[in-house]
């Protein structure tokens, strides 16, 4: 099975996008902007401009820490469904729990998918090894999306709409 591995910015790159205050020199019509842009599936302004709020507003970020804390302290475990096949769902439990637990960053995979509490949606891409297994996921910032006509698209360079968007399904 051959999957396509996202491409993640260059490290002083994304240095810079963790540094720089996205709501600074922004009037309401750009935030207005960013909004409409948002509705119409744009929604890569919206979420860098969440994880800005994110950080320094103290409530939202109490918040924001509470729900990955708590994420971060889940003790997970794959249960039999009580009127299954005691045979099969005792198969089934043991492949699942092999699956999951070779998994190395299972627990920041959950606090990563818990922002879409906050941001509407996350995503995260399992990096598949040869003989079918899943070491490690990748974790997408959220700005690296648009969606458009129901798809999702995948947009390296944050630019909204334009041709560098790559189909999330390919």
């Amino acid at each position: 099975r051959q999957e396509k591995t996202v491409r993640q910015l260059p490290n002083a790159t994304a240095a810079w996008l963790e540094k720089f205050n996205p709501l600074a020199g922004m009037s309401i019509q750009d935030l207005q902007n960013v909004f409409d842009a948002a509705r119409g599936g744009d929604t890569q302004r919206l979420h860098w401009i969440f994880q800005e709020i994110e950080a320094v507003n103290p409530t939202l970020s109490v918040c924001v820490d509470r729900r990955a804390s708590a994420m971060a302290n889940f003790q997970w475990r794959i249960a039999e469904k009580a009127t299954a096949d005691s045979s099969l769902a005792t198969e089934q439990k043991d492949a699942a729990e092999r699956f999951f637990g070779d998994i190395e960053n299972l627990s920041e995979l959950f606090e990563h998918l818990d922002l879409a509490f906050f941001r509407g949606f996350a995503h995260a891409q399992p990096i598949w090894e040869t003989e079918g297994s899943v070491r490690h996921i990748s974790l997408v910032d959220s700005w690296r999306f648009v969606r458009r006509d129901g798809a999702w698209l995948y947009n390296p360079k944050c630019t909204g709409f334009t041709s560098d968007c790559v189909d999330c399904a390919d």
